[in-house]
């Protein structure tokens, strides 16, 4: 989820996380020298000797540290920092230590992902000596393991990787950036923190042998694929699988910073099962919950209702410790995730190319589609009475499954529905907090106290969300921000483009809008006013959007206008993500444009042109185009 650092600062656009108000605990290091200086940048603090960094690239080393250690652990690095004049930079807060080590923090093997601290010693030997310092103060002392970086002689908070110390970036077509480091030969090759340990070429690892003996479940395997740093460590076979305690790891599902998913051929019989990794210390949400600790408590679950209701969860097989990871392994449901099934059966309302191609009137495909819209209904009645009723089912065994989302269900080819995920599920009596306060997970909206105090009630708004999403497909998102759209994605899903109206099904209407009541008074036209005057409408649609539009821009500041998560990693001036496209489309709406802002995109896209890419959407070329439309034929040429 890429998107988490964009969603924390406000409530409404994307912005960077580094603008949140609220971050926790700030982080101090010790006190620094009067000839050192301390210069924020975004998530980090970099403290500077005199003479700054002295090498451009070289060997990072990286120190790790769970959220209730940090603070001392940053006392004590960073005393050992400034003892041996080691530029370093560490995390501000306690919200970007967890957003670094979140579950959906950056990809694993992203960059910074598992680091609290970073030191950049001017070559090998003060390299050593630092991280020999550095392993002695934190004597005993254990953080997250860092992916693609190697542990220093035994040490389980300080590692290393060879990398840039000052940014090298290449610019991409589509405006980001791929940082480099110059190899062995002195060639600039991609800076990336892989998974696994890995130097580029002509590059030695000068440290290794000051490692101890590696224990016999500490084996380093092959970078060759993902699957090969499973668990970190495992016997890896001559074909290039991992194997180990009977299981054969056939094919990686996903990484993340909690751990990774995988299939893998149980030996015993041969049949696939489902593996579930949690890295130790890895993994946190908002709760300060580690991956491992929910991948204990989720197998427990399992264990527990394999006895008490057996087929309402995946069977559990076993569950291994390996190395510092957890591995949880289940049976292999067949099927496809909710979502992916609706996306593939949700009836749409223009003729397809089917129809084009044979040449089927019109009358005859809204009778097609009449009937495979009641046939989609009937569907989706059998697979959500299914879902309500395993629901029911836990509920009656005095459990809750709390994280109830369409992405949590599995469909197979008879439309039977089968519940799996379940990390967050627990007994009533054994949650972790009050339902609805889960900080992941934003309560229902509901006025109703009483109803917000059943333990059962955020259950009930998964399924009104599940119901949602069967009847509005992908769309029903949009029903977050503007609950009023309801009836228009009613009228246009089941009533246009067929022969006879398509009614939703009363069950499925009442629980998808259960949590979901448009606002009095109303802020949208209804359907039949919108098929009245189709043309008038569409104006006055037009006419809102540029208010809102006027209403936001901030011509003094960087973006002008809300972006999205792209334009930060590209540029907020294009046509794509920023100013330019929003000039465009306001000039070929006929409104007029701020003075003020065209003339901060002319000064600032010149001021940025040379690193900023030449392409049309995403570049110079747009955004000349958009200044010459507007007049400013100067700074467009």
């Amino acid at each position: 989820m890429d998107q988490l650092p964009f969603l924390l600062a406000d409530p409404d656009f994307y912005r960077p996380i580094e603008e949140a108000a609220e971050t926790g605990t700030r982080y101090e290091s010790c006190a620094l020298p009067a000839d050192w200086r301390h210069v924020p940048k975004a998530l980090w603090n970099v403290c500077l000797p005199p003479g700054g960094i002295a090498a451009t690239h070289g060997w990072k080393v990286h120190v790790s540290a769970t959220s209730q250690r940090a603070q001392h652990v940053l006392s004590a690095a960073s005393a050992v920092c400034v003892a041996q004049g080691a530029p370093f930079a560490y995390l501000d807060n306690a919200l970007f230590h967890t957003w670094l080590h979140h579950e959906h923090g950056p990809p694993a093997g992203g960059p910074s992902g598992g680091t609290f601290i970073a030191a950049y010693p001017p070559h090998e030997a003060a390299a050593r000596r630092l991280m020999v310092a550095l392993a002695a103060a934190l004597d005993g002392e254990s953080g997250p393991y860092v992916p693609g970086n190697r542990r220093y002689c035994g040490s389980m908070a300080v590692a290393y990787r060879y990398g840039a110390f000052v940014e090298i970036p290449r610019l991409l077509p589509d405006g980001t950036r791929e940082h480099l480091v110059p190899d062995g030969r002195g060639r600039l090759v991609p800076d990336g923190q892989g998974v696994c340990f890995a130097l580029p070429d002509g590059v030695v690892d000068p440290f290794r042998e000051d490692r101890l003996p590696p224990r016999a479940d500490e084996r380093v395997p092959s970078p060759r694929d993902g699957a090969a740093n499973i668990g970190g460590r495992g016997p890896v076979r001559a074909d290039g699988e991992v194997s180990f305690e009977g299981f054969t790891f056939t094919r990686l599902i996903r990484h993340s910073n909690g751990g990774g998913a995988y299939v893998a051929r149980r030996e015993s019989d041969g049949h696939d099962v489902f593996v579930k990794e949690a890295r130790r210390h890895g993994g946190l949400r908002f709760d300060g919950s580690t991956a491992l600790a929910r991948l204990t408590r989720e197998y427990a679950t399992l264990c527990d209702l394999d006895e008490k209701l057996p087929g309402i969860a995946p069977k559990p097989v076993a569950f291994l410790k390996r190395w510092e990871h957890g591995f949880l392994i289940t049976e292999s449901l067949p099927g496809e995730s909710l979502p992916r099934w609706v996306r593939r059966h949700l009836p749409g309302t223009r003729p397809t190319a089917y129809q084009d191609h044979h040449h089927i009137d019109d009358h005859h495909h809204r009778e097609v589609d009449h009937d495979r819209k009641l046939d989609y209904h009937r569907r989706c009645l059998n697979i959500f009475a299914d879902i309500v009723a395993r629901i029911d089912a836990l509920h009656d065994a005095g459990y809750v499954f709390v994280d109830l989302s369409a992405d949590h269900v599995r469909v197979d080819a008879a439309d039977t529905v089968r519940l799996v995920d379940f990390e967050a599920a627990g007994r009533i009596d054994e949650l972790p907090g009050p339902p609805g306060r889960f900080p992941d997970r934003p309560p229902p909206p509901t006025d109703d106290e009483r109803a917000r105090a059943d333990p059962y009630h955020i259950d009930d708004y998964g399924l009104s969300r599940i119901a949602r999403l069967l009847l509005f497909g992908p769309m029903h998102h949009v029903l977050d921000r503007e609950p009023g759209a309801i009836a228009h994605l009613n009228r246009h899903l089941w009533q246009d483009g067929v022969s006879r109206p398509t009614p939703a099904p009363e069950r499925l209407w009442r629980a998808a809008t259960r949590f979901t009541a448009p606002p009095s008074p109303a802020t949208l036209p209804t359907p039949e006013e919108v098929a009245d005057d189709p043309v008038g409408r569409l104006r006055e649609l037009r006419d809102r959007t540029a208010d809102a539009l006027a209403a936001m821009a901030s011509p003094g500041a960087e973006p002008v206008y809300p972006t999205t998560r792209f334009g930060y990693a590209s540029n907020v001036r294009c046509v794509a993500h920023g100013t330019a496209g929003v000039l465009h489309a306001l000039r070929v709406t006929g409104r007029a444009v701020d003075p003020a802002v065209l003339g901060r995109l002319a000064h600032n896209s010149l001021r940025h042109r040379r690193d900023t890419p030449p392409g049309l959407h995403s570049g110079n070329a747009g955004i000349a185009w958009v200044l010459a439309d507007l007049g400013r034929h100067d700074e467009a040429n």
